[in-house]
């Protein structure tokens, strides 16, 4: 069941959304859309999960004001939503037990995740976003599920680590807990706010959850904190910190904010700020391509102790982009498979790097007729050799040529990457069959894959080839998108080839298109899997491959962590 609201004046739409719960109950949440969509949002969409705390709800805190951040600033989807228990969500089937953190909490995140958002939506997570007990039900559902799905990162806000400190404090502000059973407190329900009773098992149970097991937490997590927290110990943020360790673990401490981010006259209790908007800004912040990115190099920027990104004199944007695991345990072989932009203008001495350094023996240059004229082209040159093997012999698709021809998509650049996308595997079998065929039967021999940017046609031989090697679609995606760092020096030359007579709105749309955004990818990605079968069956029905081909490749691939061609990350 769902219910629209929609407003016109903002950025964004809003769903009401109930959730059933396999248990028993419905789990009522609210999916937030930015209005970039020109349908409503596809396979491959990313979302953000909030989660709120004890007695709170979906709109409690900084969570609806996140939700709109996110979709306003980022374009980001988002799923806000009320435990069972608690706001407009259903009571727990066995009420005398109450709400659990390993039991009911973890299946309602299970009903809104697996069910609802991946299942029925074709969302692909993005992160989870959690307060103070909803922190500790997050943590314990990614460890549980970090090895089923691809979990990005988390972020956790005033969350506990020492659980058995919750009952000690419950008992201090209630001296009746214990021969009452439990104890009541004011919380909104079904839009009342209202004096709710919460028996002693759902208290004692969550002051027996093993925090230690988040140091097998294997994504990135940003934890923020209000200096003045009457609820959690500030010591509880040194626990975290330990656990996670300060590789993956980021801290943010607000000073004069509280437990719920506001700050309180200590004499009267009234509130004096509201330092949510600081969470908010902080969260998005950390959200943001920028910051996704820089999590992304700082983890793959290098293969082993060697540079991912390779300085090749007269070569733009050309890295390896090898050397990063598969679901298996196992490694893309670094040191076989590199791309980059056009190499026309290469120097001698650039040529020398390719040959000796790289090992490149192949350059496979993907462009048309027209731009080989135009831009120039590499030559072969000592044991190096250019295979010319267009996509479209005579049709110039440069990238801004590609935004010439797909700007009606201006407002939704993703769907726009993606028909476009469609358009270039739909012919590129054959051409794309010649460097399968090179992987197959010259296993040691690199091999240099570009176009003009080398970030469309390449792009998306690279995620085919990543993909069929177990890759998970969300580091090919950050890997299709370091693009925007190799072409730094390009964009200029790029965005000077927008037609000067498009007005802005135009302009705007034609820049999106130029640009290379994981979520172009990443619903690209879905778009394989939903039209061709995954790359495999791409492979086998577009480029004519057998099964054996198929396996022999992804063999020459694979490098094992005991290999010669193995760094430890």
């Amino acid at each position: 069941m769902s219910t629209s609201t929609t407003d016109e004046s903002v950025p964004f739409d809003e769903k009401r959304i109930s959730v059933p719960v396999r248990s028993g109950g419905n789990v009522m949440g609210i999916l937030t859309t930015p209005k970039t969509f020109i349908s409503e949002p596809g396979p491959g969409t990313r979302i953000i999960v909030i989660a709120h705390g004890f007695g709170g709800h979906k709109d409690y805190c900084y969570q609806k004001m996140l939700a709109h951040g996110l979709a306003s600033d980022l374009g980001l989807s988002s799923f806000r939503f009320d435990f069972r228990n608690c706001g407009d969500s259903s009571d727990v089937p066995n009420t005398a037990e109450g709400r659990t953190i390993m039991g009911t909490d973890q299946e309602d995140l299970d009903a809104v995740i697996f069910d609802y958002l991946i299942g029925n939506r074709k969302f692909v997570l993005a992160g989870i976003v959690s307060h103070s007990r909803g922190s500790v039900a997050m943590f314990q559902w990614a460890v549980r599920n970090q090895d089923r799905i691809t979990i990005p990162s988390l972020v956790n806000c005033s969350g506990r680590f020492r659980s058995e400190l919750f009952i000690e404090r419950i008992r201090s502000v209630n001296p009746n807990f214990d021969r009452d059973g439990g104890m009541t407190a004011k919380a909104l329900r079904h839009g009342q706010f209202q004096d709710l009773w919460f028996p002693a098992n759902e208290v004692i149970t969550g002051a027996q959850i093993d925090m230690s097991v988040i140091s097998q937490i294997k994504c990135p997590v940003l934890s923020v904190y209000g200096l003045d927290d009457e609820i959690i110990p500030l010591e509880d943020i040194n626990y975290f910190s330990e656990a996670l360790g300060y590789h993956r673990h980021q801290l943010r401490v607000l000073e004069g904010a509280n437990h719920n981010f506001y700050q309180l006259d200590p004499e009267t209790g009234k509130k004096l700020d509201n330092h949510n908007p600081r969470v908010v800004d902080i969260v998005t912040e950390w959200y943001s391509p920028e910051r996704e990115r820089e999590r992304f190099l700082r983890d793959f920027g290098v293969v082993g102790t060697i540079p991912r990104w390779k300085k090749v004199e007269g070569v733009s944007n050309l890295r390896d982009f090898g050397g990063l695991y598969n679901r298996n345990g196992n490694y893309v072989r670094p040191e076989l498979l590199y791309r980059s932009a056009n190499p026309a203008h290469t120097t001698e001495y650039g040529y020398e790097q390719m040959e000796h350094e790289l090992n490149i023996r192949t350059i496979f240059d993907l462009r048309s007729i027209q731009e080989l004229e135009r831009n120039g082209s590499a030559s072969d040159h000592g044991k190096i050799k250019v295979q010319w093997t267009p996509i479209f012999k005579d049709q110039d698709l440069s990238p801004e040529k590609l935004a010439n021809r797909h700007n009606h998509y201006k407002s939704d650049p993703v769907e726009g990457f993606k028909h476009a996308y469609r358009e270039i595997l739909d012919t590129a079998g054959p051409a794309y069959r010649q460097i399968m065929l090179h992987l197959r039967d010259r296993p040691n021999e690199g091999v240099l894959i570009h176009c003009t940017a080398g970030k469309d046609r390449t792009g998306l031989i690279c995620a085919l080839i990543l993909l069929l090697a177990g890759v998970d679609g969300d580091i090919v995606s950050r890997e299709y998108e370091l693009t925007t760092e190799g072409l730094r020096d390009e964009l200029p030359r790029l965005r000077s080839s927008v037609d000067e007579n498009l007005d802005a709105e135009q302009a705007k749309g034609m820049l999106n298109m130029l640009s290379s955004k994981y979520d172009a990818m990443r619903v690209t990605i879905a778009m394989i899997e939903d039209v061709y079968g995954g790359p495999e069956g791409y492979f086998k029905t577009q480029c004519g491959l057998d099964d054996n081909d198929i396996a022999t490749i992804r063999s020459n691939l694979i490098a094992n962590p005991s290999s010669r061609y193995y760094w430890h990350h």
